[in-house]
């Protein structure tokens, strides 16, 4: 699947696009699709304040998966306990590589 156009859906009371759909299809099928995205106006900073706890292992929870989107794309981190995932958030948190 491959992106062909994108289209802005929707704006702010600001008037900044806030809704955007992305229209895909598949050079092999030819199989068309859409999918919905919402667009945040937040900053790196924004998400720098907010506090992540994820201690202890909750019921049901099999694994943590967290995507960090930075500078260089997007890059995804699996983890087998929430604690494994705290412990590599705070660490990204202080500025340590964990990896």
């Amino acid at each position: 699947m491959k992106v062909r156009w994108e289209e802005i859906i929707a704006h702010d009371e600001s008037g900044n696009p806030s809704e955007l759909l992305k229209h895909y299809k598949c050079s092999y099928c030819k199989n068309v699709r859409s999918t919905h995205f919402h667009i945040s106006r937040n900053e790196l900073e924004d998400y720098k304040h907010q506090k992540h706890d994820f201690r202890g292992k909750p019921k049901g929870v099999e694994g943590v998966k967290v995507e960090v989107m930075g500078q260089d794309g997007k890059k995804t981190y699996e983890f087998q306990s929430p604690d494994q995932a705290q412990k590599f958030l705070d660490e990204l948190d202080n500025g340590t590589k964990a990896e």
